[in-house]
């Protein structure tokens, strides 16, 4: 009986080492996370922006579109023609945002304030922004290096980045489309 509990005992042994490696794992992802939210915030669009003048006819101008954030976190458009009307607009009120603020306004923003609006306005979570989050805990963390820079991304595009969730969608007439 005591040689069958003993090694009861030693077969449980290597399970415990696992769960409790598992758990130590899951707080540090836990901790990791909470370390991201925190640059989230740092990434908070002022409200200053969004009552911008030039903010707000972009938003008014984009109001005529029927752009959606889905239940799983994906922009959705009406048709592909739509969503590239989007991204030239996005891109003419980013150069005319540029052209109407000082050197000096420019601290007060973050950058890329006009596709920083349109997430906001659109309670979307984009590549553009997560790459962003990365960006600024790599620097805050003085960890930044060619090799795991974030902005070195297949997606180069700043516009494209802005339409596409993290994980490279986004749907046009009711096609799923997954940057590749």
């Amino acid at each position: 009986m005591n040689k069958q509990i003993t090694k009861l005992k030693a077969s449980f042994l290597p399970l415990f080492a696992l769960l409790s490696l598992i758990i130590f794992t899951g707080c540090a992802k836990e901790n990791a996370d909470n370390g991201v939210s925190g640059f989230s915030k740092s990434l908070q669009v002022p409200a200053k922006l969004m009552q911008d003048p030039i903010v707000k006819e972009m938003l008014n101008e984009l109001s005529s579109y029927k752009i959606h954030v889905n239940k799983h976190g994906i922009l959705e458009f009406s048709t592909a023609k739509e969503a590239n009307e989007v991204m030239d607009l996005l891109q003419n009120y980013s150069d005319k945002f540029d052209l109407a603020k000082s050197e000096d306004e420019d601290d007060e923003y973050p950058r890329d304030p006009i596709l920083c609006a349109f997430e906001e306005a659109y309670h979307f979570y984009s590549l553009r922004r997560k790459i962003e989050e990365e960006l600024l805990q790599l620097e805050e963390k003085e960890l930044l290096t060619d090799e795991n820079d974030p902005d070195d991304h297949y997606v180069v595009s700043t516009l494209m980045r802005t339409i596409l969730n993290p994980e490279c969608v986004f749907i046009y007439d009711q096609l799923l489309c997954v940057h590749l």
